[in-house]
């Protein structure tokens, strides 16, 4: 790894070029799924919209997973260009259980920010949908303060 907090070829000259050429692409990303009340783009979906003009402009994106030192998961995002330059970010992840159905979530929540991040895109969610990847927030309990019910001696 190079001294910068992502991997990338040593030029990226032709993958910049391919990048600019991908941004100027108008690309409508919609909003198709639907939880916890809200609507976001789902992966399919974003791949569905962006899978044509990265290619027309030499671009592909490789998602793989791998696992931290601590035991997390980690989503590596390479984009590459067809002249073998590539850029890569890693995000961790933190699912909010220790089993399948968490960690499944966690990916795919993952990948698709990842992917958009990674081409310089926004999909059109307005909401937060990370619901899902984080799990429901409880409501914080009131505590009663036993000395307020006190009657002075």
């Amino acid at each position: 790894m190079n001294d910068n907090s992502y991997n990338r070829s040593g030029s990226i000259s032709n993958l910049a070029q391919g990048l600019i050429k991908f941004q100027s692409v108008q690309v409508a990303i919609t909003r198709d799924a639907q939880g916890y009340n809200y609507k976001y783009s789902s992966l399919a979906n974003i791949w569905d919209a962006i899978r044509k003009p990265l290619t027309d402009c030499g671009l592909g994106v490789i998602q793989i997973t791998k696992t931290s030192e601590d035991g997390h998961p980690i989503i590596v995002t390479i984009l590459i260009h067809e002249s073998g330059e590539y850029i890569e970010g890693e995000l961790t992840l933190r699912p909010a259980k220790d089993d399948s159905q968490a960690l499944g979530s966690a990916l795919t929540y993952g990948r698709r920010y990842a992917l958009l991040a990674i081409c310089g895109l926004a999909s059109e969610d307005t909401e937060d949908d990370g619901v899902a990847a984080s799990g429901p927030k409880k409501k914080p309990t009131k505590r009663r303060n036993p000395t307020n019910n006190q009657k002075p001696l």
